[in-house]
């Protein structure tokens, strides 16, 4: 498990871009949420594991993370922050798109990232607002404080992120199931 996470959080942050690395946290929760859902209906008589196995199934009524989630938040599995959480990073990943080319990728500290990462209640957005203060300051914006200032945000905002994703992963295992 600790191995296991250990490569998840590399992955996060090797990710060239922030859609790279939302796709890469989506794909994370969305896999700790089967597990999560296997650990919950998992059952060894034949019948009965047919049956559940067809509800999660790609064309199943509960194949779709949405669902899921909702389903462990009512089983009371995941708590409503978590649950607002996931549904926060899933939606930031349907919105980010990159050139085919892999130029003019949403970074880290646009306003739309910025403004996501003030709407998640898994994170405390002091330090970053300080920092986003501070790179607001400088008015050349060619300078090179600017951009030091600017690269310095962008990766407080990154590995803030891959905390609240830990968080999250956190929430989901299966060791907290039982």
């Amino acid at each position: 498990m600790v191995n296991q996470q250990d490569n998840f959080i590399a992955q996060l942050g090797e990710a060239s871009s922030a859609q790279e690395f939302f796709t890469v946290a989506v794909q994370q929760f969305t896999e700790s949420v089967d597990n999560l859902i296997q650990h919950i209906f998992h059952h060894t008589e034949f019948a009965l594991k047919s049956v559940v196995d067809s509800l999660f199934e790609h064309q199943g009524p509960l194949a779709d993370l949405s669902v899921r989630l909702k389903l462990l938040l009512g089983l009371g599995r995941i708590s409503a922050q978590i649950y607002q959480d996931i549904n926060l990073f899933v939606e930031m990943e349907t919105q980010l798109h990159c050139r085919a080319d892999g130029n003019e990728c949403e970074a880290f500290s646009t306003l739309k990232i910025t403004q996501f990462a003030q709407t998640l209640n898994s994170l405390d957005f002091g330090l970053l607002a300080e920092l986003m203060k501070l790179t607001g300051e400088v008015e050349n914006r060619d300078s090179m404080l600017f951009q030091i200032q600017q690269l310095r945000f962008e990766r407080a905002m990154r590995s803030s992120l891959i905390l609240v994703i830990s968080h999250i992963h956190e929430a989901l295992a299966v060791k907290n199931a039982t």
